[in-house]
């Protein structure tokens, strides 16, 4: 069991120490004061790996069960930027869950079997818990934002 809870704890721990936001490209300041303020309220942390060249979301905490618990704060939160903010920050956070998705596709077809398993197992599961938990949220804001939210997804996926 305790072998268990070490191996959990350190995975973020290890991520984090591969970390360097300073090199992503992808997020504009206004995206990455709202990724900042989503994140640490959930008990996430973001970070770029220079080895693999993508962004990525990992939890820090052991389960994602508190998620719907805090749903009502998150919702609070977005309400105090404005749609355009708020479009933009999950046009790239669903960019970087499909490109995140076609990397791991990528490694599996060059067998580069451990980017496959650490893409596969450690950044993409926490990344799609937490692009999908920010789509719900974000549509509770705003009922149009659920059609927005729409548009954007087709688009991004027309392009891959």
């Amino acid at each position: 069991m305790i072998k268990k809870i070490i191996v959990c704890i350190s995975i973020p721990l290890l991520l984090l120490q591969c970390a360097s936001t300073s090199e992503s490209k992808r997020y504009t300041p206004e995206n990455i004061v709202i990724l900042d303020r989503t994140i640490s309220d959930i008990g996430y942390v973001r970070g770029f790996n220079r080895d693999l060249k993508i962004d990525y979301i990992i939890s820090t905490a052991l389960s994602e069960r508190d998620l719907p618990k805090r749903e009502q704060q998150m919702i609070a939160i977005l309400r105090g930027y404005s749609a355009e903010d708020i479009m933009s920050f999950f046009e790239k956070i669903y960019s970087l869950k499909v490109e995140t998705s076609n990397l791991i596709l990528e490694k599996e077809r060059k067998r580069k079997w451990a980017d496959y398993t650490y893409l596969s197992k450690h950044l993409y599961p926490p990344l799609e818990i937490y692009v999908d938990f920010m789509e719900r949220c974000i549509a509770k804001v705003n009922k149009d934002f659920a059609a927005q939210i729409l548009s954007i997804k087709e688009s991004i996926d027309a392009k891959n």
